[in-house]
């Protein structure tokens, strides 16, 4: 949606084929670990929390306390866990697809070639910023197991 609002807005003073910057630059640093958070939390976390809650209303959690286990980190630690195996290729997956989505909505609903958009998105495109994004990311989803 960033490389697509930035066509719509850089179109309008002439520079729309530059919104290939935007895509590879502002959707990777900013967007994708934000929405990869929000989503997580929205997902993920009502569900561990409706999990969790049915856990002490049934016992569980008093039981495991009862064998010797401390709950808290066995109950939140294998959430985490199980939590960040899930994130790391759904995440690196969503951004390919979003790449992908931008560069087609460009090239065929605004008829523009797709040669100008690859080229800025490549060149402002780097692994690092990747690397980065997907830590970023991570981080987002492991504060919000732990919340």
């Amino acid at each position: 949606m960033v490389a697509i609002e930035a066509f719509a807005i850089l179109n309008l003073v002439g520079f729309g084929a530059l919104s290939g910057i935007i895509g590879g630059f502002a959707n990777v640093r900013e967007m994708a670990p934000l929405v990869a958070g929000i989503a997580y939390a929205t997902q993920a976390g009502c569900r561990m929390t409706a999990e969790i809650g049915s856990m002490r209303i049934g016992d569980e959690i008093d039981a495991t306390e009862a064998m010797g286990l401390q709950s808290i980190p066995f109950v939140v630690g294998t959430r985490l866990v199980g939590g960040m195996l899930s994130v790391v290729p759904g995440f690196m997956f969503a951004l390919v697809v979003s790449f992908f989505a931008s560069n087609a909505v460009i090239r065929l609903f605004y008829n523009q070639p797709g040669g100008t958009y690859d080229h800025y998105f490549t060149m402002f495109l780097s692994t690092t910023d990747v690397v980065y994004s997907l830590v970023k990311g991570i981080v987002f989803c492991t504060a919000v197991t732990l919340v």
